[in-house]
């Protein structure tokens, strides 16, 4: 009985450590998102306090 209940338990043991990293990966993701939109966000700040004169008009481009 014994035997059964150390390779379940190393079973959950390599389950645990698998979400684990999945949650590491998912993290590192959200993270990347999150800069990626920062980014964004700041880049149509910048867009709209230029000039009009300055913008390319959208017929044009």
């Amino acid at each position: 009985m014994k035997f059964t209940y150390d390779v379940l338990q190393a079973k959950a043991d390599e389950h645990i450590a698998r979400l684990r990293q999945e949650a590491e990966v998912e993290r590192s993701l959200r993270q990347k998102v999150k800069e990626a939109v920062q980014v964004l966000a700041s880049a149509r700040r910048r867009k709209q306090r230029q000039p009009t004169s300055e913008a390319p008009s959208r017929r044009s481009a």
